[in-house]
């Protein structure tokens, strides 16, 4: 070969080492690449047990390139610590795993240990990248270190989310089976070295329901899941176990509440207190028997609401109104679709009144008041979202003598037909027919005088209720109810001859437009038929919330020989009714107001069955 041909080989290879050489380093334009703009923490701090690594890039990454061998933290050792990444748009966070046991040992950091963030990068073909496939510029490795459990004194040891206050804990569920631990939900992490089963005094309720002389049941405590609420699901973040440390708790009535110097903490050290719907000194919960349809000697009575033979007449007085419990097999809400949107509020009617329409939350006429309407509208409409209470004497007016035997021969025959009620309101409305239309979401009460020289119309979402002492007065009176037609025919054709039952249909509103609570009720007749001896704790009721509360409560008779004076005993479990051999449901069903979207659907609570278990009573004794 000769000297020019070596020559120009040696050029060529040279040439091609320097090109290889050059696409091994990054070029100077940082334009092409992807690189680390900002990091939390900075490089060499202290940080808490709790806090996460935020790295910040220069451009949106590529989730695909963030997985286990391009982004880790490890520390001195070489140990990984335990968490998750998230990559958010342009920037990675690491959660550090909560820490659950009292010596703060097992969560994402060990403390007082050093770690190491490694970012990989080039020249690493599966290193971190971008969206638009620039790869980060270089492999990088940050340093920080963890507080130690000695700093405890000077310093917190986690970061709280909370820093002005603990928020409260709460029970999962108030009612437990046999064996089931005791759950408590926080919103926010709990500081795991400030929880001990002796931090919580459980006492058993004796059968009259005192705690007199109760000895504390002793109890363990154990973090299941100790996180932020915004950073998981939205039904609870912190849950807490606690369970007896000795036998399993005894079917009964039971009271969970902080003992004395008892605290738990949140990582703030903030005090959490426990909070209940009726109370935050402690939580009344219940223990039901797992296995009580084997237990010898007890019968069952099921509650499924599919007939109307059970349900008392008996009014609660403690309520806006009747709850629906017709053939549907549920206790449940029916708030009429005409009942209004309550814009006029809470209405006391007295003296001289011009109005042709009101729809108010609730409509009063109180005693020893008299309200007149006046003015020349033939159709005069007040509806209340509640009650309407008629106490003193309400009197609508007429402007001239014009008799009103066309207005009675055309609603006589609307009254027939199987009309919506809206829609049997709006032909009235056009056809300009004089009338008094009064309507109540819940009961419609008259306990003083009605007076009308135009005829009226009465609807409710309950119950229609017309004492003896009161009177109604006008040509003619129509009636429509969600009550059985016999309680409240009854009731009206005592005071009216002329009552007559309209034959529309009350439909139901779709939306939530209360503008304040509705509180409905109703009550069985004494259960369970053959009388019971005593009854067992914990009945089982399926119930359902919805925009509201249901609630079952037990009213206990009064046994055989005593004084009608006597109070009624209520209480939350029938097994504290002893004495009484039967006993009847008070049924509250409390709808809360929207949200003030007019589009809110309703979701109304209703009650569908409830299972009462007893040991029968005995032959001739009642």
């Amino acid at each position: 070969m000769s000297r020019e041909l070596v020559q120009g080989a040696l050029r060529i290879a040279c040439v091609c080492a320097l090109a290889l050489l050059a696409c091994e380093q990054p070029p100077s334009t940082a334009a092409a690449w992807l690189t680390l703009t900002q990091a939390r923490p900075s490089e060499r701090t202290e940080v808490f047990l709790n806090e996460r690594v935020v790295l910040h890039f220069s451009e949106e990454l590529d989730p695909a390139s963030v997985h286990s061998g391009s982004v880790r933290i490890l520390d001195s050792e070489g140990r990984a610590a335990i968490g998750a990444w998230r990559a958010f748009s342009d920037r990675l966070e690491f959660t550090p795993a909560p820490v659950l046991s009292a010596d703060l040992s097992d969560g994402g950091y060990r403390p007082g240990s050093t770690y190491s963030v490694l970012l990989l990068g080039f020249p690493a073909p599966d290193g971190l990248r971008g969206r638009s496939g620039a790869i980060l510029a270089a492999s990088q490795r940050l340093e920080f270190r963890v507080v130690g459990l000695e700093a405890r004194a000077t310093r917190p040891l986690f970061e709280d989310a909370s820093p002005t206050r603990g928020l409260p804990l709460v029970l999962a569920s108030g009612v437990l089976a046999e064996g089931d631990p005791i759950l408590l939900l926080g919103e926010e992490p709990v500081d795991p070295s400030s929880l001990e089963g002796a931090d919580f005094e459980l006492v058993k309720r004796s059968v009259n329901g005192s705690l007199a002389r109760a000895q504390p049941v002793p109890l363990t405590a154990r973090l299941v899941q100790n996180a932020d609420k915004r950073a998981v699901s939205p039904t609870g973040a912190t849950l807490i176990e606690l369970r007896p440390s000795a036998t399993p708790l005894e079917p009964g009535s039971y009271v969970l509440r902080l003992a004395r110097g008892g605290r738990v903490d949140d990582l703030g050290g903030h005090a959490m207190m426990l909070v209940s719907p009726t109370s935050t000194r402690w939580l009344d919960l219940r223990v039901e028997s797992g296995r009580r349809a084997s237990r010898a000697g007890l019968a069952a009575h099921l509650e499924s609401f599919a007939s109307r033979a059970a349900r008392s007449a008996q009014v609660w007085e403690d309520a806006d109104g009747t709850a629906s419990w017709s053939d549907t097999g549920r206790v449940e809400v029916r708030l009429p679709r005409i009942c209004g949107d309550g814009r006029d509020g809470e209405a006391a009617l007295a003296g001289a009144l011009r109005v042709a329409t009101l729809q108010a939350t609730s409509i009063r006429v109180a005693r020893e008041r008299s309200a007149e309407l006046e003015g020349d509208q033939p159709l005069t409409r007040l509806s209340a979202q509640a009650s309407v209470r008629i106490d003193g004497r309400l009197v609508r007016s007429e402007p001239t003598s014009r008799a009103s035997a066309c207005d009675i021969e055309w609603l006589s025959a609307l009254a027939a037909s199987p009309l919506e009620a809206g829609e049997a309101l709006e032909q009235l409305e056009r056809e300009a027919t004089r009338a008094l239309v009064i309507i109540a979401g819940a009961d419609l009460i008259v306990e003083g005088r009605l007076e009308s020289s135009a005829p009226v119309v009465l609807i409710a979402g309950g119950r229609i209720r017309v004492s003896r002492q009161a009177v109604i007065e006008a040509p003619r009176v129509w009636f429509l109810d969600e009550t059985t037609e016999n309680l409240a025919h009854q009731v009206m054709g005592h005071r009216i001859g002329a009552g007559q039952r309209l034959s529309w249909r009350l439909a139901r509103a779709e939306r939530n437009v209360l503008r304040t609570p509705l509180r409905l009720a109703v009550i069985s007749t004494s259960l369970p038929p053959g009388g019971a001896a005593r009854f067992e704790f914990g009945p089982r009721v399926t119930l359902h919330h919805g925009w509201g509360r249901a609630r079952v409560r037990y009213l206990g008779d009064r046994p055989v020989g005593s004084s009608s004076r006597s109070p009624e005993l209520l209480v939350d479990d029938p097994a504290l009714l002893v004495g009484s051999s039967t006993l009847r449901l008070l049924i509250e069903l409390e709808l809360f107001p929207g949200d003030g979207a007019t589009d809110a659907p309703l979701d109304a609570p209703w009650v569908d069955d409830v299972l009462i278990e007893y040991e029968p009573a005995r032959e001739g004794r009642r």
